[in-house]
Parts: structure tokens; sequence; C-alpha cells
């Protein structure tokens, strides 16, 4: 499409005139390519993009957190907005917290102060382990108390999730468990956008993979 844009002038003209404005949803996902697209479509800066830098997950697909400080500079003579919602209604004041220090460490991103009016829930716990078949063992037992013993408020399989960055780790644990825990939500980061579980497990926070 970008190639035929940048060849044929008749026809990128004609898409332009197609859409009086142009949204983009989810725009930290987007590539080089995918955003250069937007731009040639929007000439006059009839473009509204929704996204959050924070959640740019698909690096390795050529996603870039720039991108949103390169849309500013790219229509800067039409005064771009900044519209920061910053209320989580989702998740608990514990996670918000716990996010938000996760975040302001960060370099060269924009503060954000991430409010919620939720309740305070459950402590979050971060574990270190030696090896990943250490880590996958203890996600098994704590998954299993949960699960089966009494002495403890007893969770549905479907309302605990494991998360994983990438499915190359996914399949490693799914390949780790027994029979008895087949069943509970074993997903990529991204495909668990918009769902909601009791307890959740993040592998391999530390490791970048």
């Amino acid at each position: 499409g970008i190639q035929i844009f940048e060849t044929n002038e008749k026809i990128l003209a004609e898409w332009q005139k197609k859409y009086e404005h142009v949204i983009i949803d989810e725009f930290q996902d987007n590539n080089y390519l995918q955003t250069l697209f937007a731009k040639k479509l929007t000439p006059k800066g009839h473009i509204t993009i929704v996204g959050d830098e924070d959640q740019c997950v698909f690096t390795f697909q050529g996603a870039n957190p720039k991108n949103f400080e390169n849309f500013k500079i790219h229509y800067e003579k039409y005064h771009p907005e900044d519209i920061i919602l910053k209320t989580n209604y989702r998740s608990t004041k514990n996670i918000v917290e716990k996010s938000q220090l996760l975040l302001d460490v960060q370099k060269n991103r924009q503060k954000k102060e991430l409010i919620t009016n939720n309740e305070l829930g459950s402590n979050v716990r971060v574990c270190e382990f030696l090896t990943e078949k250490n880590q996958f063992e203890w996600i098994r037992n704590e998954i299993s108390e949960r699960l089966f013993m009494k002495t403890r408020n007893l969770v549905q399989k479907n309302n605990i999730a494991v998360l994983f960055r990438t499915n190359k780790q996914k399949k490693r644990f799914e390949q780790s468990l027994t029979d008895e825990l087949k069943g509970i939500e074993i997903l990529t980061v991204h495909k668990s956008k918009g769902k909601e579980y009791s307890t959740v497990f993040i592998p391999n926070v530390m490791d970048g993979n």
C-alpha cells in the first residue's frame, strides 16, 4: 500500500479524500510501516490515535513507543493535544500502585500518575528463582493449593491465569502441567487484554524474553 501511495499520486489523493477523520486504536502496537501508512492518509492532521506506550509489548514485531513522540513531531503544525486517561477502573489499588513504581523507573517515557477508586486488594508478590524449572514448579504448587486445599479459599480453574510474553514460554509451561491442572487460563500478555482473574501469575518478568 505504501509503495502504491509513493508511486501513484492520483490513488494517494483519492484515499486521502476518502476519510474525514482517521482513528487508530492500540497505537502502541503499530510498527514503522503501519504508522507511515496512517501519515500518508492524513496529510492535514485529521487523525486521532489512542494508545499507551507503557503497553508496548510487540517490539519484537517492530512496534516502538517512540511512535508517540514521532507522531507529535510529524503533526506539530496542527498542535496535537494529549488527553491522559489516568483512572484505572479494573485493577485494585495494590496493583495500580506497584505498576506505578515499575513504570516510574523507565527512562524516556511520559510521566502519568495512575489512580483507582477500587479496593486495596491482595498484596503483589515478587518471587525470584534460579531456573525456569524451579519457577514453573512453584507456580504449579501454588495453583494446586488454590484449587484443592481445603484450608484455603478455593478458586475455579477459569479464574486462574498464567500470562507469558511469548508463545514459546507459554508452550514450555503447558508441557509441564499435570492433567489435574489443565483447564487453567494460559495466555500471552497481549491475549489477556480485557480479561479479569482473581489470581494471576506472570513468569519470566525479569529476563525480557
